[in-house]
């Protein structure tokens, strides 16, 4: 009928609910979305530079030469001004530690490099100390990222002179040890072996390996835009990382855990370098070099070097050996590694600046003294291992003019206050750099991918239910809402039509009773139903 009609047309909403189970959708979705955000933000958080000495220099760049760059590491062995009982391992006496420092400054001030890596340094405070007794101090300006070794405090520091263009920073990342594809040989112990009573010392260590990861405790990354002699060259980008991994090369589990501790650093590596920059890796690895034949004939068991030379990441699907995809062929990289050892390219080729005259001999390849048979004596040879290293990229190894241990700053035994590291130097002639090489490109992570999908998929269904939404809610509107010239046509047609069925009707009862009396009845329906009208 036409009331029932209009009944259903004028009746608000049947279900008081369903206009509010809609907003209830988009909280429930866009929580999901904010948490599938925050899990891809939390896989790797980076911390900034929290310690910067600078002089206030008048230039950002205070080199002597803009057509060279001289690159220094030095582990300096507990660079500390005060040794305290909190830190394990720190040999010095309040006065030692002084006079350690002075030592150091005036092997800095020797070298004479542009930027140099420290290891084993304590805070700030130290590096502020050790500025102010280098001749060359003011020419510096000193970053130190605090890390997160809490058991000897020590951290690596940077001195430059050359500002970095942002600001350093290091990634407190931490990757499950061991690696898939690891080569050191160790098995995490089963449940059993980790149940056996023990001393208090020991189920501590045993409660911390429970979780089975590591982070990269001591590193940090740096950023430099380098001029160079000629205006016309354009500058040259490098990114710098300076590490120090942790110790005991032959140990299975800590070569497990360095081999973890690499993975940290190659993911980041891989998601921040450019096509246009270069890339420097420099510190003590800890680790040997299969590529590089130390006076002790040294082999490594892990694939630190390996890993950072190719920024090869370990993947848990993956086979034993490295697959092509991430990122070359076996015959690619031995042709050509993305990163090259630069002492290692010494000891087959002679670099044309000096004093190095011919290659670099094996016995004289060594960064350590290692006393193997604790008698504090040097024995020479046997005792010297080369566990610092220096990578370049290829086209910074091509521009290279000397690579060399500074051995004749001081022989080990002359002094117990000096280090048990030599400082590594390498010089660049910043001229005869090519363009960089265009690194692999980034894979995504697999967690990545997922959150991606995840993200259109609930950004089209937010856009799907938010169209059913707004078509309804405006339907329900017009509904609420009619013209009144359209209610009236509507009206009109419907009463057209009544009138007629109910002239037909008149008509049939017309013939069956008196024509005044149906006349009567008529006009008083009439009346009924214009009051109706009326009414509706």
């Amino acid at each position: 009928s036409r009331q029932s009609r209009a009944e259903t047309r004028c009746t608000p909403n049947q279900s008081p609910h369903t206009e509010q189970s809609y907003p209830q959708m988009y909280k429930l979705l866009c929580a999901v979305l904010l948490l599938l955000i925050l899990n891809c933000e939390c896989v790797s958080t980076r911390t900034n530079s929290e310690c910067v000495l600078d002089w206030d220099h008048s230039s950002p760049d205070r080199r002597p030469d803009a057509s060279r760059l001289r690159l220094a590491h030095f582990n300096a062995e507990w660079l500390f001004s005060n040794c305290s009982s909190a830190f394990s391992g720190c040999p010095w006496t309040e006065a030692e530690a002084l006079a350690h420092i002075s030592r150091v400054a005036n092997y800095l001030d020797q070298l004479d490099a542009d930027l140099i890596h420290l290891a084993e340094v304590h805070d700030c405070a130290t590096i502020e100390l050790l500025l102010s007794q280098m001749n060359l101090g003011p020419e510096y300006s000193a970053y130190l990222v605090p890390g997160m070794d809490t058991a000897t405090g020590q951290n690596v520091a940077l001195l430059s002179r050359v500002d970095p263009v942002s600001a350093p920073w290091r990634v407190n990342t931490r990757t499950a040890y061991p690696l898939e594809q690891s080569s050191c040989g160790y098995e995490r112990p089963t449940a059993a072996s980790t149940t056996t009573t023990t001393t208090t010392a020991t189920a501590t260590a045993a409660t911390s390996r429970t979780s089975f990861t590591t982070g990269t405790t001591k590193h940090l990354f740096a950023r430099f835009e380098l001029s160079r002699a000629s205006e016309q060259l354009p500058p040259v980008r490098l990114l710098l990382l300076g590490l120090h991994l942790l110790a005991h090369p032959t140990d299975p589990e800590r070569c497990a855990k360095r081999e973890a501790q690499a993975q940290n650093l190659v993911a980041e590596l891989r998601a921040q370098l450019r096509e246009d920059e270069h890339l420097v890796i420099l510190g003590d690895f800890n680790d040997f070099d299969e590529t590089l034949e130390d006076a002790a004939g040294s082999q490594p068991i892990s694939r630190v070097l390996f890993s950072l030379r190719e920024l090869w990441l370990s993947e848990p699907s993956a086979a034993a050996t490295p697959p092509a995809e991430n990122h070359r062929t076996a015959e690619q990289r031995q042709a050509l590694p993305l990163l090259q050892n630069v002492f290692s390219v010494g000891q087959h080729r002679p670099f044309p600046g000096p004093p190095l005259v011919g290659t670099l001999a094996p016995r004289d390849t060594y960064s350590a003294w290692w006393d193997k048979n604790g008698n504090q004596v040097d024995d020479g040879r046997e005792e010297h291992t080369s566990i610092d290293h220096i990578l370049l990229s290829n086209a910074l190894v091509d521009a290279t003019l000397l690579a060399q241990y500074e051995h004749a700053f001081f022989e080990q035994g002359d002094s117990k206050l000096d280090s048990d590291h030599w400082p590594l130097l390498v010089e660049l002639n910043l001229t005869a750099i090519g363009r960089a090489e265009i690194l692999p490109p980034k894979a995504m992570p697999p967690f990545a991918l997922y959150a991606l999908v995840a993200i259109v998929l609930c950004m089209i269904l937010i856009l799907i239910s938010m169209t059913i939404y707004c078509v309804r809610r405006y339907k329900r509107r017009r509904a609420n809402h009619r013209d009144p010239a359209e209610d009236a046509v509507e009206l009109m047609s419907m009463d057209a039509l009544d009138e007629d069925e109910d002239e037909d009707d008149l008509g049939s009862e017309l013939d069956d009773a008196e024509a005044d009396a149906s006349l009567s009845r008529y006009e008083r329906w009439k009346k009924t139903r214009e009051r109706q009208r009326a009414a509706f």
